[in-house]
């Protein structure tokens, strides 16, 4: 993985292994638009998201470490 650092300049040259002629969307350091809302029979969950604009890691990156460690949440 490529460091912290430079995950801006890296974003910007990946391109995706298969074109699935969907709009892409720009892979940012702290997503603006994770707040959604679902409804399952008739129960309506609420998911609010919150990132800690002065952090280290990306979320990109604590998604791989928790799946790297085997994380069970």
């Amino acid at each position: 993985m490529q460091d912290n650092n430079n995950w801006c300049k890296h974003a910007a040259t990946v391109t995706p292994l298969i074109d699935t002629k969907r709009r892409l969307t720009p892979l940012s350091k702290y997503p603006e638009d994770l707040d959604f809302t679902k409804t399952i029979g008739g129960t309506t969950y609420v998911v609010k998201s919150h990132f800690n604009p002065n952090a280290n890691e990306s979320i990109l990156r604590t998604v791989l470490r928790l799946m790297d460690n085997d994380t069970d949440i």
